[in-house]
């Protein structure tokens, strides 16, 4: 029986929640048979033993039931609700109740509860079940006549609970322990998979180096003949236009072979981050050159911003920083149709040898949808739309990015809107080499050139192809034609020494993977040759091996230099000018280029700007002061709709009111469009935005900035919980805390304290007659005309609520309302007091300011006009007392 279960339950072609219910079900007709045996020998009655053979009957369906329709949730639900709610209290009840052995069967119906279910339907039949208990010994106390009572003579009632124990402790411990084995096998089977799934990755890695490899060869050639081709001069435009398209997708492809083998890397933990020092100055020429000709080509602007805090010598993988930057670039470009494309470089100091490379490449391009950001850098994901099918691209290029720079113990984010552009933004730390001096300014020139030409003449020059694929020798010996160089070509590494034996040559290009004799070996045979003719000859190594590390090897190995395949002519021609003696080069030729020099021009970006909504309610001064950007709020009549602050201002929209009657004016946020462009507007000045926002639940500025703000990854929309000068005061601490030093999180975390220290209080006399949204019921409005009654508002977490009533005259509430929110309130306990005039007469103003300064002496008082959205809300003759307590 144990051998059936033990097969049955642990077969690999059943699932784990199959196996828990043949688990499960075959213990439960074992446990109902158990009963039924001891009911039979024991005699406890006819009726009994029939209930428990129809049990056991009924359990049996159900499990072929349940395996024929494989319907294993719906089978554990009918085992459980029959047996814990049904059987097991029949039982309990004729077999003796709480003095027998009936409950020890609640035990193993509540594991069954375990064992089969989780989440909801776990606590539900857990509860149930306990109920099922409690209630049976609840009615046993009231109705013991329901229970069968057991022989009290002998050992009938020891015998029953005795059997019942040794039957529930071995079907618990069957059950425990056959969930312990389905488990082993399930983890036994997840490691063998796991190392099938290594092996995988293993072959999958061997084999994108090996095709790397071998793909490389015929690419080559490509390229090498390709360009041959494009040296003739007075090519047919339509072949020009055929060698060019050929010449793109070759480097397309090129492209790809690298991204997939980085990634193989990368997966497999065979890419290393090698940190040497390097010159910022010569890298920054060397990026931007290389993607200045692929902007021009699309007639775009491509600006490079330099901060000048940079060193000009830092110390990190700059092959790796310079893939980072260069599949960013290629993205920008290649999204962009029109416009520009802007790389920044910057950064700081984190230590006196640690600086915090930031680089940022913004483009005006096609954008990313805040739905696909999430999304935006996993590996083989692209973002399909319309704008984007006609794009080459596999969507490598910007996961690979991200494990670069996380590899190298950085971050990166991107902020974007669709249609309009997208910023991506990369933090590296590096170490600091050098960091005196400033940052080189080299120009961008432009390496386009409509005719070849070679950079130097050594007819004299004698120099050996050693390759064992024919069309390699054969473009290697047709690039270097145009030098004069004499040229000669060996098969093997056998046929290398063979002719090194009978002839000297100033330089031999060496391939590495060869049959035989590969190129390492020939080279370490070369320098022992007996007679040879070449033992000092330098040899530069020619290899498909592409990436960071390759150089360090084949100089280690004894080679003079290193060149990758495929070959570029320009640098396969410097090369060998490096080698050759001075003697035998006849001609050098200066490249010129009739392009424009473009200065690297020096911005630095500041760190962080503050962002509110107009209806902060603070003096202009202060937004100066303290470098706040203000969103505007809209105000809209019947002849259309105004920025306020910039458009439209109180007193010019209360003379609108009293000319026209119009009672449609109302105020309404910037939509989500406009919130998006005033936070990319404010990046392209700064590193990071913090938005304060009036309280979610007054306005909907809040929903729409934070809408917006998905589309950035340095953009933090903050709730303040306030309006009008509340608002203010919260934007004025985000600023003051940022200057500080603070870091943003710590920054948000500090304004959450700081709001509960404003108090917002609002009189609104005119609360019946203003197109406010905090206007009150018909009931309270007719009292309010009755009794004069002006409403005190107040914020209380985040909710605009009255507080009390004033009765009196428009002249007395102004002086009953200061006294009443000032009252009781030391100088030292208020630090800044700021009061907002609503329409309110000048004349009235000063009595108001009077009556303040008769009841309160604080450090700060600041009086000034709220905004025309913030009267439309409040009506006329309203005013508020803002303050920040100690």
């Amino acid at each position: 029986m144990l051998k059936f279960i033990h097969k049955l339950t642990l077969a690999h072609n059943k699932s784990l929640s199959e196996k828990r219910f043949l688990l499960a079900g075959i213990v439960t007709c074992v446990a109902v048979f158990s009963v039924l045996m001891n009911a039979i020998f024991s005699q406890q009655g006819l009726l009994f033993s029939v209930m428990l053979g129809a049990t056991f009957a009924f359990m049996i369906g159900v499990l072929v039931f349940t395996l024929r329709s494989k319907k294993f949730m719906l089978g554990s639900i009918i085992i459980v609700c029959v047996g814990n709610l049904v059987v097991i209290p029949v039982f309990y009840f004729m077999g003796g109740g709480i003095y027998s052995g009936a409950p020890l069967w609640y035990v193993i119906g509540i594991v069954f509860v375990f064992v089969l279910f989780s989440g909801p339907l776990f606590w539900l039949f857990l509860l149930l079940s306990l109920g099922a208990f409690a209630l049976s010994t609840y009615m046993e106390q009231i109705h013991p006549e329901w229970v069968t009572k057991i022989s009290q003579e002998g050992y009938g009632i020891y015998l029953d609970s005795y059997i019942a124990m040794v039957c529930v402790s071995l079907l618990c411990g069957i059950l425990f322990k056959f969930q312990d084995l389905i488990l082993r096998d399930e983890i036994r089977r997840a490691e063998l998979q796991s190392h099938e799934i290594e092996g995988l990755n293993k072959t999958q890695n061997n084999f994108f180096s090996s095709m790397s490899h071998e793909i490389r060869t015929p690419i080559s050639t490509i390229i090498g003949l390709n360009e041959m081709t494009l040296r003739e001069k007075n090519l047919p435009p339509e072949i020009l236009e055929n060698t060019l398209n050929i010449q793109n997708a070759s480097k397309m492809l090129l492209t790809l072979i690298n991204d997939l083998l980085d990634m193989s890397k990368i997966q497999s933990g065979k890419m290393e981050i090698l940190s040497a020092k390097y010159d910022t100055s010569r890298m920054l020429s060397e990026l931007t050159n290389f993607h200045w000709d692929r902007a021009m080509e699309k007639n775009l602007s491509f600006d490079i911003q330099v901060d000048e805090n940079i060193p000009p010598m830092l110390s990190g993988d700059e092959t790796r920083i310079k893939q980072v930057v260069t599949n960013l670039l290629t993205n920008a470009i290649k999204y962009t149709k029109e416009g520009s494309v802007i790389l920044r470089f910057g950064g700081e100091k984190t230590s006196p040898d640690s600086f915090l490379l930031r680089i940022e490449v913004q483009d005006t391009g096609i954008g990313i949808r805040k739905e696909d950001i999430a999304s935006l850098f996993d590996p083989f994901r692209r973002v399909e739309d319309s704008n984007t099918k006609n794009i080459e691209g596999t969507g490598l290029g910007l996961s690979i990015t991200k494990q670069l720079v996380e590899m190298m113990g950085g971050t990166i984010s991107v902020d974007s809107i669709y249609t309009k552009g997208s910023t991506f933004r990369a933090e590296i730390p590096q170490k600091i080499i050098q960091s005196s001096g400033t940052i080189r300014k080299p120009g961008l020139m432009s390496r386009r050139q409509p005719d070849y030409q070679q950079s130097f003449e050594a007819p004299r020059a004698s120099v050996l192809i050693v390759d064992d694929n024919e069309m390699n020798r054969i473009v290697c010996r047709k690039l270097l034609r145009a030098t004069k160089v004499q040229v000669d070509m060996a098969a093997s590494g056998r046929e290398c020494l063979e002719k090194t034996r009978e002839k000297h040559y100033d330089a031999i290009f060496m391939d590495h993977e060869m049959p035989q004799m590969d190129g390492i070996e020939t080279l370490h045979s070369l320098w022992q040759q007996p007679g040879g003719l070449c033992r000092e000859t330098p040899v530069i190594a020619l290899t498909a091996n592409a990436g960071a590390g390759w150089d360090t090897f084949y100089l280690e190995q004894g080679f003079s230099a290193y060149l990758s395949k495929p070959i570029h002519s320009s640098r396969m021609e410097a090369l060998l000018l490096a080698c050759l003696p001075p003697d035998l080069v006849e001609q050098r030729f200066i490249q010129k280029d009739a392009s424009t020099p473009h200065l690297i021009e020096t911005v630095s970006k500041r760190p962080f700007v503050v962002t509110t909504d107009s209806i902060a309610d603070l003096p202009e001064y202060l937004y100066r002061n303290h470098e706040i950007q203000v969103m505007p709020y809209y105000v809209i009549t019947k002849q259309g709709r105004y920025r306020d602050m910039k458009e439209i201002d109180t007193n010019s929209l209360r003379q609108y009111l009293t000319d026209t009657e119009d009672t449609s004016v109302h105020s309404s946020p910037a939509p989500v469009e406009e919130y998006e462009s005033f936070f990319g507007n404010a990046l392209t000045e700064c590193k990071l935005v913090l938005h304060l926002s009036s309280s979610r639940f007054i306005s909907d500025a809040y929903n729409n900035a934070v809408e917006a703000a998905k589309s950035f990854d340095n953009v933090h929309v903050i709730d303040s919980g306030h309006i009008s000068s509340g608002l203010g005061m919260m934007a004025i601490r985000g600023a003051e805390l940022l200057r500080s030093g603070m870091r943003p999180e710590d920054v948000m975390a500090e304004l959450e304290k700081y709001q509960k220290r404003i108090h917002s209080n609002f009189l609104v006399p005119a609360l019946h007659q203003s197109n406010t949204k905090y206007q009150t019921g018909f009931l309270t409005k007719f009292l309010m005309n009755v009794f004069n009654l002006e409403p005190v508002f107040v914020t209380r977490n985040g909710r605009l609520v009255i507080r009390q009533y004033i009765t009196g005259y428009v002249r007395s509430t102004p002086e009953q309302f200061v006294r009443f929110i000032l009252k009781n309130k030391k100088d030292s306990q208020i630090k800044r007091l700021y009061v907002t005039f609503s329409g309110c007469p000048v004349e009235d103003q000063e009595h108001i300011l009077n009556e303040i300064q008769q009841q309160l002496h604080c450090d700060e008082v600041i009086a000034q006009r709220s905004s025309a959205s913030t009267f439309i809300n409040c009506g006329p003759n309203a005013f508020g007392l803002i303050y920040e307590e100690n």
